[in-house]
């Protein structure tokens, strides 16, 4: 029977040290040029400001076995949720997959300049396809920016000289460059939605600004005080007051859903309606259904707003009112007698038509008589207890302070709410919303 014939096995490279001057300076020469084309694409990746972190991770992986001649590589970058976790941002080949899983521990604690993983290391076995961790610190900092594990491939077939020290080390410096620009890349993203937001803020706060009135009434009649108070750089209230024909006052407080640009231009658009239709002499039930209708044409989905819309007369000392949803109103008599103010309707942008609709009226108000206007900021807080500071805390607080003058009445019911909720380690912000007070005192 003849035989079968056998196959030839593969030449097997000598040992750098034993190759004669001119191999070896050939093989140093394709090295260099395997680092060289390395680089050039790394640059080319980093320079490409469409690629994002994981994008330009990946395109390092793909170069260092397309380039380089590496079977395996892992790339693992600090996790964004556990923390002191590794996690695995690149795995080529993609079999088995390192991605979704965390550097074990026993790799994570070898040495700085890259080491083979101990034969004695207690980590799984597919594990053991990776032959040396690549600790990569940043440069001047020396803090750790990822670990790079790198190994042969499936097939078991070394590159010649991926496990040099020398190529190694340019590993490291490959990924450190990769590292670097990838960490600059979300720090400059990050910085631009800053930017982006900081003057998203300004536009919003300067276009409340001019919406709250410049100056407000002090007549014989009628005495007006506010006080606004953002919880951060813009808030979501609104306050207003406008002298209307024949001695009459158009008082507003409201308080508007979300916040940033969209909730500032319905602000506007609220204030733009109210302004028009009071001036018309439109009758307050009516400005009230136009409103709403406007609210919810114009806005977004879940957006509303909160409204006390009233108007004063100086003739018949009569306040005429519709409370939308909006924390009540309170007067108080000179008596002591608190009346709260609390007819009207739903929030408004919810329904439309509305439906229910009540014009709230008071009696002639006696001279000295006070209106206090109020967001929920000031009663939406809580001492340690969990009690809840509250309308009845604000009713309370103006019986006391009915007789002061109004911007001392304002100033003691702030005080009244922080000896309510003091500021500590565990509350460190005075108040969890935006304070809006709007006063007035009937002569």
């Amino acid at each position: 029977m003849p035989s079968t014939p056998q196959l030839p096995s593969p030449p097997v490279a000598p040992d750098a040290d034993a190759l004669p001057g001119p191999v070896a300076l050939t093989r140093e020469l394709h090295l260099r040029r395997q680092e060289l084309r390395a680089l050039l694409d790394i640059t080319e990746a980093v320079n490409d400001e469409s690629l994002t972190e994981e994008k330009l991770y990946l395109a390092f992986g793909y170069t260092l076995l397309g380039q380089l001649g590496l079977g395996r590589v892992a790339l693992f970058v600090p996790g964004e949720s556990e923390a002191g976790a590794w996690r695995c941002s690149v795995s080529l080949p993609a079999k088995p997959d390192f991605r979704g899983t965390t550097l074990p521990d026993a790799l994570f604690t070898l040495g700085p300049t890259g080491e083979p993983i101990p034969a004695n290391a207690d980590v799984p076995d597919e594990w053991r396809a990776f032959r040396t961790v690549l600790p990569v610190r940043h440069k001047t900092q020396q803090r750790l920016l990822a670990f790079v594990l790198v190994g042969e491939s499936l097939a078991g077939k070394r590159s010649a000289d991926y496990s040099t020290q020398e190529t190694l080390e340019f590993v490291q410096t490959l990924s450190s460059i990769v590292l670097v620009a990838a960490q600059n890349r979300g720090l400059a993203r990050e910085r631009l939605a800053r930017e982006l937001l900081q003057r998203e803020i300004d536009i919003t706060r300067d276009v409340q600004q001019m919406l709250f009135p410049k100056r407000l009434p002090n007549t014989a009649a009628i005495q007006v005080c506010a006080t606004y108070l953002p919880h951060a750089q813009v808030g979501g209230d609104y306050y207003d007051c406008v002298a209307l024909p024949d001695d009459r006052y158009l008082l507003c407080v409201a308080d508007v859903s979300g916040k940033g640009v969209p909730a500032s231009l319905l602000m506007a658009n609220f204030q733009a309606g109210l302004r028009t239709l009071a001036r018309l002499s439109t009758p307050l039930t009516d400005v009230v259904r136009e409103l709403n209708h406007l609210i919810h044409s114009n806005a977004e989905a879940e957006k509303f707003i909160t409204a006390f819309v009233a108007v004063y007369d100086g003739r018949t000392r009569e306040l005429h009112y519709v409370n939308a949803g909006h924390n009540p109103p309170l007067i108080a008599r000179p008596d002591g007698s608190i009346e709260v103010l609390s007819d009207g309707t739903l929030m408004l942008g919810i329904l439309d038509p509305l439906p229910f609709l009540t014009e709230g009226a008071t009696p002639a108000l006696p001279p000295g008589a006070t209106l206090l206007m109020y967001t929920d900021g000031l009663t939406d807080v809580f001492d340690d207890a969990g009690t809840e500071y509250g309308d009845a805390g604000v009713a309370d607080s103006l019986r006391w302070l009915r007789a002061l003058p109004l911007p001392e009445v304002h100033a003691a019911l702030l005080r009244s709410l922080g000896e309510h909720s003091p500021i500590s380690a565990a509350n460190p912000h005075p108040y969890p919303d935006d304070i809006t007070i709007l006063s007035a005192r009937f002569a």
